[in-house]
């Protein structure tokens, strides 16, 4: 990690996070007094050192940004590079073909020679002309960035680039659980922040990552467990870096008691109940920081609102992960809000039994089956490895580069059979289409693989049913077992007397 002074102004800040981060500027002034502008000698006065985004594991893309703090720069051409296969795109797959692909309004076209002479005769010289230059630019800048945004608002980039490993939908019906969690701040931070310094989360490469968490940090979250239990508020849950904590009963009972006398509607109970722990916590951070203070001379800890607990009954729900089927989100975003709903009274063994129910007689588009892989030659991916090798008998141009997506769907078909007739059991690369030759050639879709490979995702959501427990004579047995694992082991002496 890096750090800069407190004093440094704002000039050296922006320097330092985009300069010695991307490269130093590199000019040529001496060449343009002696020579005349060319295009290439006016690119490179502007020129920064690019950084490279991954896109694919065998295709690099080159980028560069003015990082500026308090912003996240989003390469948009970046993104999409790596959301549609290559084999779909056109080769340079500019801007102006994405902004086609989506049906948005194309952009204003500026050449880039143009664009740096503008900026040349501005710099050298201000008149009228040089004003109406940079106004052109200035369109054109605007009219750019406002199809970029269109781009990720239609193709819903921003969600579809978050990794979600659980579930934690905020609703104001999660608050019923009146739970909010507290952050540690790192180490590090602390230091910096009490010496005045400004810091980056920019790893070196020569250093080496943390390997767990400190002593410093099991003291600090012990001390704060030990002083919300006196006050009264309850932990929810706790792991390495944050706790959950609940608000005790009494703050809530005048707004159960104008609910339970028909003054409050479900939303307005639940709305109130959010302001209600909103500001208990608030308070209670302010204290919990003024005993810290008291006890290691730091705030150690800070608090904040991002999420709120639901009873964890299912986790991994992978929705928003990029290739999957619409078939696959629909059923998993749709289980998902009804659970949230806050006029529901349904189980979720029941909300997941009918929302399978409604899929498995929904008229479905053929678009919504399509789903998405990627062909890496040196993975040992049996499925994908022998899906390619078919298709290359009869649409090699078909195949997709090395380390490209390409989109499949999966038809119906004879089982195959063995050099002796015996029928082969069933794989899937054997029925995996590309789109556009199942259309040519009018495949039925193989339903029921869909709605199979959906089963693992149902089961997580109802894998906390009583249903699906084990019997309480079972945990009983499995404890006592267990019990006496751990007293052999507590007896066992570390070395061995030898016999005279």
């Amino acid at each position: 990690m890096s750090g800069r002074t407190s004093q440094a102004t704002s000039e050296d800040i922006i320097q330092w996070n985009y300069y010695e981060r991307l490269g130093d500027v590199t000019t040529s002034n001496e060449t343009l007094s002696v020579k005349e502008n060319t295009e290439e000698e006016v690119e490179e006065e502007f020129r920064r050192d690019s950084i490279f985004i991954k896109v694919s594991p065998e295709d690099a893309f080159k980028s560069s940004f003015l990082k500026i703090p308090g912003c996240v720069p989003i390469d948009v051409h970046a993104c999409f590079k790596r959301l549609y296969p290559h084999s779909e795109v056109e080769k340079e797959s500019l801007l102006k073909f994405y902004l086609k692909l989506c049906r948005l309004e194309s952009k204003a076209d500026m050449p880039f020679n143009r664009l740096w002479n503008y900026y040349s005769e501005t710099k050298e010289l201000s008149s009228d002309i040089t004003a109406r230059n940079m106004h052109e630019v200035a369109n054109y800048c605007i009219i750019d960035v406002s199809r970029c945004q269109e781009l990720t608002v239609k193709c819903n980039i921003i969600n579809n680039y978050r990794k979600v490993a659980s579930i934690a939908y905020v609703s104001l019906f999660d608050t019923h659980y009146r739970a909010n969690r507290i952050k540690v701040k790192n180490l590090l931070g602390i230091y910096a922040t009490k010496r005045n310094m400004l810091f980056s989360t920019i790893c070196h490469k020569d250093k080496e990552k943390a390997r767990g968490i400190t002593l410093a940090e099991q003291y600090n979250i012990g001390l704060v467990a030990r002083f919300v239990i006196a006050k009264g508020f309850g932990i929810k849950y706790g792991d390495t870096d944050s706790l959950y904590l609940t608000c005790p009963d009494k703050y809530y009972e005048k707004c159960d008691s104008n609910y339970n006398e028909n003054k409050l509607s479900k939303e307005a109970y639940w709305s109130e109940i959010v302001k209600i722990t909103m500001k208990v916590m608030d308070e209670f951070r302010n204290k919990v920081n003024a005993y810290l203070r008291i006890k290691n001379g730091t705030s150690y800890l800070k608090m904040v609102y991002e999420e709120v607990l639901l009873p964890v009954c299912f986790t991994g729900i992978d929705t928003v992960k990029q290739g999957q089927t619409e078939l696959f989100r629909f059923i998993g975003e749709k289980i998902m809000r009804e659970v949230m709903n806050i006029d529901n009274t349904r189980t979720i063994y029941q909300i997941v039994e009918n929302t399978l129910r409604e899929a498995s007689k929904k008229q479905w588009d053929f678009n919504q089956f399509v789903a998405m892989a990627t062909w890496k030659p040196n993975k040992d991916n049996k499925c994908i490895q022998r899906f390619i090798e078919r298709m290359k008998e009869n649409y090699e141009n078909k195949i997709p580069d090395s380390g490209k997506h390409f989109s499949y769907i999966v038809v119906k078909g004879e089982r195959y059979r063995d050099k002796n007739g015996q029928l082969i059991p069933r794989r899937n690369a054997d029925y995996m289409e590309f789109p556009d030759i199942a259309k040519e050639f009018n495949m039925k879709i193989d339903i029921n693989y869909y709605l199979e490979k959906t089963v693992g995702l149902c089961a997580r959501f109802i894998n906390n049913d009583d249903k699906y427990q084990p019997l309480l004579h079972i945990r009983l047995c499995n404890s006592k077992i267990r019990m006496k694992k751990r007293s052999r082991l507590m007896f066992i002496p570390r070395t061995r007397q030898k016999i005279a």
